[in-house]
């Protein structure tokens, strides 16, 4: 089973598919178990990501090696807060960290869960499944930054909607950025926010959730 250390040291040619597959199995399988592990992971496919669109090619390495030094692994957070203003220019702090949250890829939709499931997912934020809460095809606690949210895939008649319940208060905000539009509104004890590329789902989305969920102050 591999280590913290094995994943910082092996992330980088996972990532790019370089890692023999025993090792690769061995570091998927730490993966689904080590929270920290997965948003390092996450956070460095996000920077890989946006140094590609930006026109950054990695140099090739010096050695057989392509890990990513611990330094590097301990200013991982600093690096993306400072990445963000180059790509997500114009973006609140919070409104940076949905979105890139959002579109780093790891949320994928299934069929339709069960209540039980979803209602597991917003416990972990103190939230309560009172509703009908339909059509949620992902639920998962998440971290961003330092707090815990929960994190769920919404289909609605207008496509997939990104809705997460975030334990930081804000007031009602909305933003656009590559296709993307999220909307922030408070909601018991933090703020709901729903991300999509159709805006008629985003509101359906939102309504949803807010007949379906109490989240005590």
């Amino acid at each position: 089973m591999f280590s913290c250390k094995d994943v910082t040291a092996g992330a980088s040619d996972y990532l790019e598919g370089a890692l023999p597959w025993p090792a690769a199995l061995r570091l998927r399988a730490h993966l689904l178990m080590c929270r920290g592990c997965r948003q390092l992971v996450r956070q460095m496919r996000l920077i890989s990501g946006a140094l590609g669109q930006l026109g950054f090619a990695a140099a090739p390495p010096a050695t057989s090696s392509r890990a990513w030094p611990e330094f590097a692994v301990g200013a991982l957070a600093g690096g993306a807060a400072l990445l963000a203003l180059w790509v997500l220019p114009g973006l609140t702090g919070i409104e940076q960290q949905l979105y890139a949250h959002a579109v780093d890829r790891h949320a994928h939709a299934g069929p339709a869960l069960d209540a039980d499931t979803v209602a597991d997912k917003l416990a972990a934020v103190g939230a309560r499944l009172t509703g009908n809460l339909q059509d949620v095809v992902f639920a998962e606690d998440c971290t961003i930054g330092e707090h815990l949210i929960a994190h769920l895939l919404v289909r609605t008649p207008r496509g997939l909607v990104t809705v997460m319940l975030v334990p930081e208060k804000t007031g009602t905000d909305s933003f656009s950025r590559r296709g993307y539009t999220g909307h922030l509104e408070p909601l018991g004890k933090g703020t709901l926010a729903v991300l999509g590329q159709d805006t008629d789902g985003i509101r359906l989305a939102a309504a949803h959730v807010r007949a379906a969920v109490q989240w005590p102050g």
